[in-house]
């Protein structure tokens, strides 16, 4: 694997909160209502979620741990499957699909970005479904695209036509 020399020049450090009045008087609010993880607030978050996405639902959780486990089993993971994530991230990443009973697969960041590294989980993802990404990765270079660079719905859309074809 041949690491790119490209590395930031600054220190990436974790964004201070901006708290001011307004936030510390909400705060403050809540804390006297009674309700801490439920009730009004909640659910004008929700409400304004719902309308800011176009979702038809919004559930504001704890935390983003809870999150990440409920859109897990949202998706149908669990047992047998496998989650492909960083290694750089908190425990609570791989904590959560292992809680699904999915087994985390860690795929290595690119030096450039710290994100996931596209063409290292093209290949975890080819070591266990190497016919299906053999196909989709011929179907997008019979269309032109260089497969790892596409968005993740048009990778999708060649997935299923790869699974299509090896029915």
């Amino acid at each position: 694997m041949q690491l790119s020399s490209s590395k930031r020049k600054t220190f990436l450090s974790f964004q201070p909160p901006a708290i001011g009045p307004e936030e510390i008087a909400a705060v403050t609010e809540t804390l006297e209502s009674g309700w801490l993880t439920s009730g009004p607030r909640a659910e004008e978050l929700e409400r304004r979620l719902a309308e800011l996405t176009g979702a038809r639902h919004a559930l504001a959780l704890a935390s983003g741990t809870a999150a990440m486990h409920l859109s897990l089993v949202g998706l149908g993971i669990g047992a047998g499957d496998e989650v492909i994530t960083t290694p750089i991230t908190w425990p609570a990443t791989a904590n959560v699909i292992v809680h699904t009973g999915a087994t985390p697969v860690f795929v290595d960041v690119r030096d450039a970005d710290l994100n996931v590294d596209p063409e290292l989980a093209l290949r975890a993802m080819a070591r266990r479904f190497a016919d299906r990404v053999e196909r989709a990765e011929q179907l997008a270079t019979e269309d032109g695209h260089a497969f790892a660079e596409l968005s993740l719905d048009e990778q999708d859309r060649y997935f299923d036509a790869a699974k299509e074809a090896l029915r």
